[in-house]
Parts: structure tokens; sequence; C-alpha cells
């Protein structure tokens, strides 16, 4: 009787009767299809932004520190880095606007270039002191006067004659020799290299500039 019974109920009634597995995973999958996507708990309903995700970079956090920022009242003329030249170079430079100086170029056939600053290297020839202080240099092309020495980080251990030194300055005058207010000075006589190779790198440096 009871199993004639359970016959006719069929797997689909829930008297005392477990569900097919087969059963369950169809009626579950239909009504999961039914409702709503999942979604986790606290997760935005716009979609995902990059921009509202990752705070944007600040443009100042990347400027580059400048000569004017770093050398002074004496550096705050200039507004492009120290240009290497060579004596010679420089005492055939002309004046040009606004306190600049035309660096020619003919011989290459390019625009010259308008510059305030320079680097230059060369030995110490002869020093005066005071006022400031001078020193009289030469490089392998001719002869420089450098004023302001006694002024600048690191000028006084340069002052003694037979030193081979770098110079950074403000341009002051071309003709008949180039004169420099001081700005920076460093002593390069440890290493010979420098000098040797001093005018092969002015050489080569304004090949390369447009």
């Amino acid at each position: 009787m009871a199993s004639s019974r359970s016959a006719q109920d069929g797997p689909g009634t829930s008297r005392g009767t477990a569900l097919p597995i087969r059963h369950l995973r169809r009626n579950c999958g239909s009504a999961r299809s039914r409702s709503a996507p999942f979604r986790r708990p606290g997760a935005l309903s716009r979609p995902f932004s990059p921009a509202l995700s990752f705070p944007q970079r600040s443009r100042a956090a990347v400027r580059l520190p400048s000569l004017r920022a770093s050398s002074g009242a004496m550096a705050g003329e200039a507004a492009s880095p120290p240009l290497k030249v060579l004596a010679a170079q420089l005492r055939a430079a002309g004046r040009g606007a606004g306190g600049t100086w035309r660096l020619s170029r003919t011989e290459t056939g390019r625009a010259p270039l308008c510059l305030r600053a320079v680097w230059m290297q060369g030995t110490v020839l002869q020093v005066e002191r005071g006022g400031g202080g001078s020193a009289r240099l030469r490089d392998g092309s001719g002869h420089f006067t450098v004023l302001g020495v006694e002024d600048v980080p690191r000028g006084r251990p340069c002052l003694s004659a037979g030193k081979y030194v770098m110079v950074m300055g403000m341009v002051r005058a071309c003709s008949p020799e180039p004169v420099l207010r001081a700005i920076k000075m460093t002593d390069l006589s440890e290493n010979p290299v420098h000098e040797e190779m001093w005018g092969l790198e002015v050489e080569e440096l304004h090949r390369v500039i447009p």
C-alpha cells in the first residue's frame, strides 16, 4: 500500500520524499537567472573610474631647480644653464637684446646663440686679492678674467697660480678679453683628464646644438 502510494505521488511531491539532486540544481539555476546580478556589499553603483580612484600627481612635484633659484642674487640674471665655451669663442660674441650676448656661429652656417651665463675652464695665471678678488686664467684658446672669486663657494681654494679650475659665471664683457662674474668655482687640478678633454668636450657640444 505504502509503495503504491509513493509511486503515485511521484518525484515532485514533498510528502517525506527527498527531491532528486538534478531537480534541485535545475530549480536553483532558474531562480538565480531571474534574480538581480550579484553585487558585493558596499560596492559602488557607478562604473569604475581611474580618475576617482588614484590621486593625480601635482605638476609642482616634478618641477626641476633652476640656476635662478640655486645661485643667489647674481645668478638671478640667468634664465638658462651656463653654456660651455672657449675664450676664443666668447671673445667674438657681441651684445644682444635684454643684456644677453650673441655667440656667432657663422662658420657653421647656423644662427647665433643668445647667452648670459657660461661655463669655462682654465689654468690660473694671476690672482688679485681684495674687493671680492679676481683671477686671470688661460684655456687652450686664449685668456679670460673672473671677478668675485673670493665671494663664491670653494672660490678661495682655487686661487693659486698653476691650478686648473672650472668657472661658471655671468658674462660682463667679451672684448678685448672675456670677463665673467663668478657664480661657482671648482678645483679640477687632481685629474689631468679635465684639461686634456676640455677642448674636445666644447667642440662636441657645439656640434650637436641646433
